[in-house]
This record gives C-alpha cells, structure tokens and sequence, in this order.
C-alpha cells in the first residue's frame, strides 16, 4: 500500500505549524509588550493576556456553528482570513501612533481567528482520506499533524523572546 501523503494535505500541516508559531510566538511576548511598548499598568496587562486566551478556546465554540452553517472549507478561510487582518493590525499597530486600539484589535482578531479553525481544520484534513482503505495514511496524517502542531509551539516559544 502507498504510504506516501498526498500533496494537498501538506497544506494543513504548514498551516498548523505557522498558526501554532504565530500564536505562541504573541503569547509568549504579550504582558511584556503590553506593559513595556503601549503602556498597560502590569493588572490590565494580564488580564488582556488571559482574554486572549479566553478568546482563542471561546472561538472554538463559534467555529463549531458557523462550520455548521457554511462548511469546513468556508470556515477555515473564513477564520483564516480573520486572524490574517489580526497580524496585520498587531504589525501595523507597532508602527503607528495609535497602535493601543489597533494592538487590541488585532490580539482579539488573532484569538478569534485562531479558535474558529479549530473545529474543522482536522476534520476537513481527514475528508481528504478514504477510509477505511487510506486508515494507514490517515494514521500518519494524524501523528505528523500532532508533531507540526507542537513543533510550532515549541519552535515559536524557543525563537521568540
């Protein structure tokens, strides 16, 4: 049996590492970025960390029914989009003078953004197998989705401060 993935789930992998170094990369900076660079006492600070986080589990619960209403795919783009102008906002919010409203902006963008894929980025990855005859593959699919998923975490946690 070929045991070789097919091309188009390569797609998911890349996309779970670089959303688990994106996100671990901001969460790893964040109360020093907000206290040091926009002026948040240390209390505001945490506690706009752990919304972040707060955001990004919460979203899951959202991507759930919005998977539900206009598909995986949709969704995933729908989110990936979401996080994508979140990035943007966070990276032109440390240029600019007003950058408190669009920091805020964007984080919750990214949170958002990052939860809403859940749901369905390995479901909609695993709609690319035919099982029971590609379990084997499937298998493998799983345990590397596993392996980028924590590379990315682990790589972003280690490169980033």
């Amino acid at each position: 049996m070929n045991n070789i993935l097919p091309l188009g789930v390569w797609f998911f992998l890349i996309y779970q590492f670089l959303e688990q170094y994106a996100y671990y990369g901001i969460k790893s900076v964040l109360v020093l970025y907000l206290t040091c660079q926009l002026g948040f006492s240390e209390d505001e600070a945490t506690a706009r960390f752990h919304l972040f986080i707060f955001t990004a589990y919460l979203s899951v619960i959202l991507g759930i029914f919005v998977d539900h209403f206009i598909g995986r795919f949709n969704t995933i783009l729908l989110f990936s989009i979401v996080s994508i102008v979140g990035h943007g906002l966070n990276a032109m919010g440390s240029i600019t003078p007003i950058n408190k409203s669009l920091n805020v902006g964007g984080l919750f963008l990214v949170a958002t953004g990052v939860g809403g894929t859940k749901p369905s980025l390995m479901s909609f990855a695993g709609d690319q197998f035919s099982l029971p005859e590609e379990a084997a593959r499937f298998h493998k699919f799983s345990s590397l989705f596993a392996v980028f998923s924590n590379l990315g975490g682990l790589i972003s946690s280690i490169s980033t401060p």
